[in-house]
């Protein structure tokens, strides 16, 4: 059966990936390759998250998914989500009346609501805008390489500024795994692969229990697959 997350070797893993147009929000077409995205990810056991260009779409966004936040909530490590306000994003003056600050509310709820860690959240034109200096050797993997395992130096604790689908900016400030994601997710946007950077690759033969080591070196415990 067609595998239906691209793989290692096609041109659209290693392009830089185009930014969602300020026109495209919220529209028909960009729903639909999200919920692609959100398909095909809820069909893999160990992927936690899945960015547009692994399923054949150069644009600059990725999906997590909730049970990546639940595991980071399990140990420990809960992150901040931070919705732009209306004022900052449209430079409207503080002075507002009852109802424009109604409809501001319900625009502030409707981004909370979408980007709710209790689901999948999406991140569109993701921007890291902070870096831990603290950094931590952790075990990957990747959809897009199949059964192949390695340890990658990344920062543990990192933000990203981003919009949701209807155009709203918000920052995330996380540490553990989804600072994890977070790195691993905007390299496939700069068209980098974990592979790039890993090391004490291996590959996991799922023929039998036994772990091949690539590179001949000490393994790991199983990882996350992005």
């Amino acid at each position: 059966m067609k595998d239906l997350i691209v793989q290692i070797g096609a041109e659209v893993l290693r392009h830089k990936a185009k930014p969602v147009a300020k026109k495209d929000f919220n529209s028909p077409q960009l729903k639909a390759t999200i919920a692609k995205m959100r398909r095909v990810l809820a069909k893999e056991e160990f992927g936690v998250a899945i960015a547009a260009p692994q399923i054949g779409v150069p644009l600059r966004m990725f999906v997590i998914a909730a049970k990546a936040f639940e595991t980071d909530k399990k140990d420990g490590e809960d992150g901040t989500l931070e919705q732009d306000s209306l004022k900052r994003t449209t430079g409207r003056s503080v002075l507002r009346s009852p109802k424009e600050r109604a409809e501001e509310n319900l625009a502030e709820d409707a981004v909370a609501s979408e980007n709710s860690r209790s689901k999948d959240m999406v991140f569109i034109n993701p921007e890291i805008t902070r870096l831990s200096r603290k950094k931590k050797e952790m075990s990957e993997g990747c959809l897009s390489v199949r059964d192949v395992y390695g340890s990658v130096l990344r920062h543990e604790k990192a933000s990203v500024h981003a919009f949701d689908i209807t155009g709203k900016p918000f920052d995330y400030h996380a540490s553990g795994l989804i600072a994890h994601i977070f790195q691993h997710e905007c390299d496939h946007l700069d068209g980098i692969l974990y592979t790039d950077k890993a090391t004490r690759l291996r590959k996991d033969t799922k023929e039998d229990t036994d772990t091949e080591d690539i590179e001949n070196k000490d393994t790991e415990e199983h990882s996350h697959e992005n």
